[in-house]
């Protein structure tokens, strides 16, 4: 069984018109919705904004519902001028910083800086490429797919210089609120983790003012690259 969490009812919304819902379930005051999609066992959950209500969401998936991996779907702000709104972002390390820890991660000590950063399956990743070239290969009007390390932080990333220290470091392209904590959640619990984040906002905007446009806009084709990566490769769907 997969876990998909997401961070709103929209987003949750659009696996679940896709899915076949076979049963509901709430712990801690959050519905699990468990079913088929895209011929896959999934469990889908909205478990709000926020670093605590996602990394309870992951932990019940993990106990109760024995997910064998976790995919986590959401906002993203951009730290790289290439990225625009619509964009995808694939992480493929977390790093968790704080106000304070944004100054010191990156103050020439890599070796410790380079503690903070969990690494994402190399499995899912691979996957995650390949269910994108099934879905947009040769489509003009494609989403571009940005894999890189994403920040982590319940603060906005405002100090150019830091960013670009950032960047060069470690190869930061976005900033999120919750996915580091979920990537250290499964760690601990060794299960296999994806985090596939859209940007909502420009590089100059401020994307902790930005979530409702999230809502409006994310586009149906969040549900089809997910199916593509859950689904045998024969199956992934076309949008």
């Amino acid at each position: 069984m997969i876990a998909i969490i997401g961070v709103a009812r929209e987003e949750i919304g659009y696996f679940k018109h896709q899915a076949d819902i076979l049963s509901e379930n709430t712990y801690a005051g959050m519905t699990f919705f468990s079913g088929i999609l895209a011929g896959a066992e999934v469990v889908m959950v909205c478990s709000d904004i926020g670093k605590l209500p996602v990394a309870i969401a992951a932990q019940i998936a993990i106990d109760r519902f024995d997910v064998e991996s976790l995919i986590v779907t959401g906002p993203a702000g951009p730290l790289v001028p290439f990225l625009q709104q619509g964009d995808i972002v694939i992480a493929n390390r977390l790093m968790q910083i704080d106000a304070n820890s944004a100054k010191t991660a990156n103050s020439g000590n890599d070796s410790e800086a380079d503690k903070l950063l969990i690494p994402v399956d190399s499995h899912l990743l691979a996957r995650i490429g390949e269910s994108y070239n099934d879905v947009f290969g040769g489509k003009s009007n494609r989403p571009q797919l940005v894999v890189g390390t994403v920040v982590s932080s319940d603060y906005p990333l405002s100090d150019r210089k830091i960013i670009g220290q950032m960047q060069r470091d470690f190869g930061v392209v976005a900033i999120d609120r919750e996915g580091a904590v979920v990537a250290r959640v499964c760690q601990m619990n060794e299960k296999p983790f994806l985090l596939i984040r859209t940007v909502v906002d420009t590089p100059d905007g401020n994307f902790y003012n930005q979530f409702d446009a999230q809502l409006q806009v994310v586009p149906e084709y969040i549900t089809a690259l997910v199916k593509g990566l859950i689904a045998e490769p024969q199956k992934a769907p076309v949008v």
